[in-house]
């Protein structure tokens, strides 16, 4: 019919046409076999599966026999993922298999059909599905393993040695694959049952160690190190037994153990395994090159974690030459070696070949097929130590986070490694001066190299450190402090009397030194001086370095004669050792002259600080800081020797390099120094112009409330005092005595001296009420305080005494008078001022003290003016230049 001849013509074309699209597309004829072959196995496994009862029923039937040997793998290509998981874990099947295949065979089949189903599940796994690759293996692997032991009529007359040794065999295959797919556990539990029928069939053999070195192994990969170095060493006294001591196995498993000390940071524990190792090696090394490349490479490792640079670079240049007569110069093993030697040359300072070391290993890295993600990591974080050598840090932090994405998302069991990059990128953030990113990565990677690697890793302490560092740069000095202390507990275990230990002490004395704990700083730097001339010697300049730091100090303790003795030790070792014209000794100088100047030795100080200027002129320039910084200490002490133009002239000098360096902060510390002078000559109205622009640039460049702002106020108001402007003068102490009470607290000795200036002039213009309460309120926190009374306590509390007996209150006048006079005594002021002496004494022996009111007077006013010159430091002096409680930069003056 007509309608049917249509059909059959459309029916042609259609067929034509798909014959074309298949003959055309690949992927399409691809597509179609695949669906086909799922489609067939799911209705063979389908068809079967509906008439089978039991499965370990039956077992002579041929159908039945190959069901138990192939079905698991006709479900997995029907695409029956849930299906197969079940099965393989179904007690009855397996059962079956069993007795179908024999222990062996059947064995060796659910490893198979394991292994192909958790590939499946790992590459395609079914959306919403709970199937969980590693838990489908382990029941399945649990299930076998609870039927090896299983018996037929056949086999119950078999000898139970053998039948011990073959279970065993296949516990051991069984942790053999689990391990592979990373089931740690599970995987220890069947080697750990395999051991135990070994050893009951045949004894401590071989096959024993080498399960025993497997299970080793595992728990270093796990992180678990004290099991990891129980399994080594009782498989090294079983190969000790078997074998010898001189045994390669042995030196194997020495090798081991010594890997598992260097994860667990003991560097001590892991070189003696490596140098055990070798000398085995060493008396064939033909046989043994990329081993005794790997110990090598591992020595390396540690020398570079202890800061001996030159030792591991050695290391691992002799382990590259013994990995490539083996491995010929382009395998994939060599990238680690490669990236080892470009740390080295970059920490030397030799970035050139760096680059050309961390170059050769992307390349090889690159060429490693079965690399994966984790090589993809791994090359991007080099390319990111390449742009960070190269000056392009986003590029660097670009790679880096790349890398990190890529072992969180695809390698995450590299826990480690994901640490040590979190460290990476918080060290770049920190150097671009991001410091709370930085912080919140430290933070990370030390929860997670705790977790890891245990809170005495020596990776820990590298992060502690660094933390140390942030913290003292966002000035929070006792979080450093802490950090640095917990580090110091980590490095001294695991490396003791080193040089990062040496290091680390240094910190913690600087540091200690910084926010006033100076018994603690002492004990620190004496510590890292008895390491160094450990490590060095004597004579060494980390010697002189610590012995420098000593100096500061003890200059900051007042005690200068101990100060000197350090300094002119250091300064002895770095003559001898650098030269005398090198600028750690004109650092060196500059400190001594700063004690002696403490010291009131000014003549002294001002020799060492002309040799200091002499050869910071001779290596930096007419124009440096440091000559700027030396030239202020010098044109300072001029001044205080009454030398007030040659004072000028170096302050002058001074101004005008720190200007050029554009230090401001300094600026102003030079212009109040010139106020100063300027101020001695009665020249006040150029003082005034030095100490308002002294101000305005501290309020400019530290804020309106800092103590650098409080300081040159005080200076104004001292030489508007000078000039009668009292208001301006209390106004001026004012704001310095709110800005000084914010910033130290309204009981610090700071805050004590401007209440004495303002009360010395409400005395002076006849307020005494608000004079007596300013003044009582400096003896309260001088007392408060246990402050070593000076002329300063004499003169305030004779002051008061004054106001008392004008008052009428002559017990409270005569209680105050003593106490003022009692010091002065004890102070030894009556042998150098005679004529004061006698006024008090004269005072306090007179009976009637009305009738001496106009005497009392008069000489409490020549009394008042002359204590005032009892004072170590002079009020004109620079506030700046006071040492207590302000720390010293080396080399630089004080530090702003």
């Amino acid at each position: 019919p007509e309608d049917e001849q249509k059909f059959l013509q459309v029916m042609h074309f259609i067929h034509h046409e798909y014959g074309e699209y298949l003959a055309k597309e690949e992927a399409a004829l691809e597509d179609l076999t695949k669906d086909a072959e799922r489609k067939w196995n799911r209705a063979l496994v389908e068809a079967y599966l509906s008439h089978v009862e039991e499965w370990d029923m039956d077992l002579e039937d041929a159908a039945h026999s190959y069901a138990l040997e192939m079905i698991i793998s006709h479900m997995i290509r029907g695409g029956m993922y849930s299906a197969a998981a079940d099965l393989l874990a179904d007690k009855s099947f397996v059962r079956g298999r069993l007795l179908s295949l024999g222990r062996e065979n059947s064995t060796r089949r659910h490893i198979k059909d394991c292994e192909m189903l958790f590939s499946k599940l790992k590459e395609r796994r079914p959306r919403g599905s709970k199937l969980e690759p590693r838990g489908v293996m382990k029941q399945a692997y649990q299930a076998l393993g609870s039927q090896l032991a299983i018996d037929d009529d056949e086999q119950s007359m078999e000898d139970s040695r053998i039948k011990d040794v073959e279970v065993a065999r296949a516990h051991y295959e069984i942790g053999f694959s689990l391990a592979e797919k990373r089931c740690w556990d599970a995987a220890i539990a069947h080697w750990e049952t395999s051991q135990e029928l070994l050893v009951s069939a045949l004894g401590t053999v071989e096959v024993v160690a080498g399960i025993l070195y497997n299970i080793g192994v595992v728990y270093s990969e796990m992180n678990e190190y004290e099991q990891a170095l129980d399994s080594l060493k009782q498989c090294l006294r079983i190969r000790g037994t078997i074998h010898g001591e001189e045994h390669i196995l042995y030196a194997q498993t020495i090798q081991k153990i010594g890997d598992v000390f260097l994860n667990m940071s003991d560097y001590h524990e892991a070189m003696e395994s490596y140098n055990w190792a070798l000398d085995v090696m060493y008396t064939e090394p033909a046989h043994h090159r990329v081993e005794i490349g790997e110990i090598l490479d591992n020595k390396g490792t540690i020398h570079y974690s202890k800061g001996e640079i030159d030792e591991a670079l050695q290391c691992h240049q002799e382990a590259l030459r013994s990995k490539q007569v083996d491995l010929g110069e382009d395998h994939p093993e060599l990238a680690s070696t490669y990236h080892h030697i470009g740390n080295c040359l970059s920490d030397q300072g030799n970035v050139d070949d760096a680059i050309v070391h961390f170059e050769e290993a992307i390349r090889l890295k690159e060429l490693d097929p079965d690399g994966g993600a984790e090589r993809d990591a791994d090359v991007l974080t080099i390319e990111g130590i390449l742009h960070n050598l190269e000056g392009n840090q986003e590029q660097g932090l670009e790679c880096y986070e790349k890398s990190l994405q890529i072992l969180v998302t695809k390698v995450p069991h590299r826990k480690e490694k994901v640490a040590s990059l979190l460290h990476l990128i918080g060290c770049v953030y920190l150097m671009s001066g991001e410091q709370k990113k930085a912080m919140k990565l430290f933070e990370e990677s030390l929860q997670a190299r705790r977790k890891v690697l245990g809170f005495v890793h020596l990776d820990v302490a590298s992060t502690l450190f660094n933390m140390a560092f942030l913290h003292q740069t966002r000035n929070r000095l006792d979080r450093a402090l802490k950090c640095l202390e917990e580090a110091l507990k980590i490095r001294q275990l695991r490396l003791p009397d080193s040089e990062k230990v040496a290091v680390t002490h240094e910190k913690i004395g600087s540091l200690a030194r910084a926010i006033g704990k100076t018994k603690k700083a002492q004990i620190a730097f004496e510590e890292a001086l008895r390491i160094r001339k450990l490590i060095h010697g004597e004579q060494h300049e980390a010697v002189a370095t610590v012995l420098q730091e000593l100096g500061d100090l003890m200059d900051d303790l007042g005690e200068y004669d101990s100060a000197m003795s350090y300094y002119i030790d250091s300064l002895d070792i770095r003559r001898n050792r650098l030269g005398l014209d090198d600028i750690a000794v004109a650092e060196t100088l500059y400190s001594m002259g700063y004690t002696l100047h403490n010291n009131d030795e000014a003549e002294r100080a001002l020799v060492c600080f002309e040799e200091s200027l002499s050869i910071r002129r001779y290596q930096l320039g007419e124009d440096s800081k440091e000559v700027g910084d030396t030239l202020n200490m010098m044109g300072f002490l001029k001044a205080k020797r009454g030398e007030l133009d040659d004072a000028l002239t170096l302050l002058w000098d001074a101004l005008r390099i720190r200007k050029l360096q554009e230090d401001h902060v300094k600026v102003s510390e030079t212009l109040k120094n010139i106020g100063n002078v300027h101020r001695e000559k009665q020249e006040q109205e150029l003082a005034v112009e030095c100490y308002e622009e002294c101000l305005r640039i501290r309020r400019a460049e530290l804020g309106p409330d800092h103590e650098k702002v409080a300081d040159a106020l005080i200076a104004m108001g001292n030489v508007q005092s000078d000039m009668q402007r009292t208001d301006d003068a209390m106004r001026s102490y004012q704001e310095a005595l709110k800005i000084r009470t914010l910033v130290f607290g309204e009981h610090d000795e700071s805050v004590a001296s401007v209440l004495q200036y303002m009360g010395t002039m409400e005395f002076r213009a006849n307020n005494h009420l608000k004079a007596r309460d300013l003044l009582t309120e400096f003896i309260r926190i001088r007392r408060e305080n246990g402050t070593k009374n000076d002329g300063d306590y004499v003169n305030v509390l004779f002051m008061i005494g004054n106001i008392h007996k004008m008052q009428g209150h002559e017990a409270e006048a005569r209680v105050c008078w003593m106490e003022a006079y009692q010091v002065f005594q004890e102070l030894g002021l009556a042998d150098t001022n005679p004529q004061i002496a006698k006024v008090m004494n004269h005072l306090l022996q007179v009976e009637n003290l009305e009738e001496r009111d106009t005497e009392q007077n008069n000489k409490g006013s020549l009394f008042g003016k002359v204590t005032e010159k009892f004072n170590k430091k002079e009020k004109n002096e620079d506030e700046d230049l006071k040492t207590k409680g302000r720390k010293r930069r080396k080399g630089k003056g004080l530090k702003l």
